[in-house]
């Protein structure tokens, strides 16, 4: 018998299914379009050599050591900023600052004010992570045909209104701390972090991905640790002003130095795709696709029933956190 002939070009009178296109969204490695010595980083190269050659990975590793900074020196001053602005908005306190007290004699207009700081902190956290949670699969999937550069950009710009607010709190008196409270939940819009691991996945190779992420991840935690300490050396308001500066110096730096890590043609393919699938449809699929987006994130996470010790790890995470 001879062979059938088979025709090896795409078919685009076929359909492509839902279920099939949604996982296909984020399994695109653009590694796979790029030459063979680009791919393979010669052994050679070593780890370090090859991250700080490639496009967008020194960039990532910069801003995380900003924004690391940056937020880590809100952390050192905030709960005594928020507790004295409380106490004396909430129950008239007119003494010294509520931070010149040890607990044990601290007035109970302070306390008071010291346990509204933290419930407020708790409910803009809570806020912060739900948005995450309900925007990361909708950032995530958008980022894969915009590409990364907007999204970091846009999570470094939405860093700055909450420390500025904080600025802004010990120069106006009357000032309430909701506005902080309210713009730092604000954050959670886009994950940085999330985002910055997408931008490095386009541009190392997989044996190193795993080992960039730490990198970068560590150099926004000892960012984290540093910074709290600057408000032992100066003063609460010139530690805000400097929080203020070095996330605006970010936001610059991404600006005019971060490029875009997401191949075009790997974008270009990816809405091509999408838009075969889904915009020749009736609205009615259009919206049934962007309701999967949103409600992945919650789908993907009956995978913890599948083990009882999983779900038991998880809910003491959660329970903690």
């Amino acid at each position: 018998m001879v062979p059938k002939e088979t025709n090896a070009s795409f078919n685009e009178d076929v359909a492509i299914p839902l279920d099939r296109t949604t996982e296909m969204n984020h399994v695109v490695n653009p590694l796979l379009e790029r030459p063979a010595e680009h791919n393979e980083g010669s052994d050679q190269q070593g780890f370090f050599r090859f991250f700080f050659t490639s496009p967008g990975a020194p960039q990532i590793l910069i801003l995380a050591v900003l924004l690391s900074l940056g937020i880590g020196c809100i952390i050192g001053i905030l709960p005594s900023v928020v507790s004295d602005r409380y106490a004396r908005l909430h129950y008239g306190y007119s003494g010294a600052h509520c931070a010149t007290f040890e607990r044990d004699t601290m007035p109970d207009a302070c306390q008071s004010g010291s346990d509204d700081a933290l419930r407020a902190a708790s409910i803009s956290a809570f806020a912060q992570n739900f948005l995450m949670l309900l925007t990361g699969s909708v950032m995530g999937s958008a980022s894969d045909v915009y590409g990364r550069r907007p999204f970091l950009i846009v999570s470094m710009a939405i860093s700055i209104p909450s420390p500025t607010a904080l600025v802004l709190l010990q120069v106006i008196p009357t000032m309430s701390p909701t506005w902080f409270f309210v713009l730092d939940a604000g954050v959670g819009l886009v994950n940085w972090l999330s985002m910055s691991f997408a931008a490095l996945s386009d541009v190392m190779p997989p044996r190193w991905r795993t080992a960039s992420f730490g990198f970068v991840f560590a150099a926004f935690m000892i960012g984290l640790g540093v910074a709290p300490s600057l408000p032992l050396f100066f003063s609460h308001l010139a530690v805000s002003i400097l929080a203020v500066s070095v996330l605006f110096l970010g936001f610059i730096f991404a600006v005019f130095f971060l490029p875009e890590t997401l191949p075009s043609d790997i974008a270009l393919e990816t809405l091509e795709r999408r838009e075969l699938t889904y915009l020749n449809e009736e609205d009615n699929e259009l919206r049934t696709y962007f309701a999967q987006i949103l409600c992945r994130p919650f789908r993907e996470m009956s995978i913890l029933m599948r083990s009882r010790l999983i779900l038991t790890i998880s809910v003491g995470l959660f329970v903690s956190a």
